[in-house]
């Protein structure tokens, strides 16, 4: 994971710091949105792993209250959203909010390498972190409910 090496350079270093550590982003489903209109389906890897996407805006609300509040220096937070959900479940979702029947294809991780690889946008030394799965979900920061939409 390439966020703990800069995490462990700034805490040897003394820099004063509090680290946010979001699950995957929400927003980042969007991307289906073409594959749904175009065939009707999804292919990702992960089929069983329910994850428990975040929101950006309750991303920025913790930073908010990290940044406000002295208490948070030096230490880390896992933040997540509402609930978490398989692909599958993902898929159905937007599939829904955009009036579609969709289907789930599961990829296996080196087809899901590939197929990152292939967008060309993303930095080879960050493929295998994008495939890294989460495990169990320690508690929120900040407290209150996290966005649903």
């Amino acid at each position: 994971m390439h966020h703990e090496v800069a995490e462990n350079a700034l805490n040897q270093a003394g820099v004063p710091a509090t680290f946010l550590r979001p699950s995957g982003f929400a927003y980042n489903i969007l991307q289906w949105t073409g594959a749904l209109r175009s065939e009707g389906d999804v292919r990702a890897p992960f089929a069983d792993t329910a994850l428990p996407l975040i929101h950006t805006r309750d991303i920025a609300e913790a930073a908010a209250v990290v940044l406000t509040e002295p208490s948070h220096e030096g230490k880390a937070y896992l933040l997540t959203g509402p609930e978490a959900l398989t692909p599958a479940q993902q898929t159905g979702i937007v599939a829904d909010a955009l009036g579609l029947t969709a289907t789930y294809e599961e990829l296996s991780v080196e087809e899901a390498g590939g197929a990152l690889r292939d967008l060309g946008h993303l930095p080879e030394m960050l493929v295998p972190s994008v495939l890294e799965v989460l495990g169990p979900t320690p508690p929120r920061c900040p407290s209150r409910p996290p966005s649903r939409s």
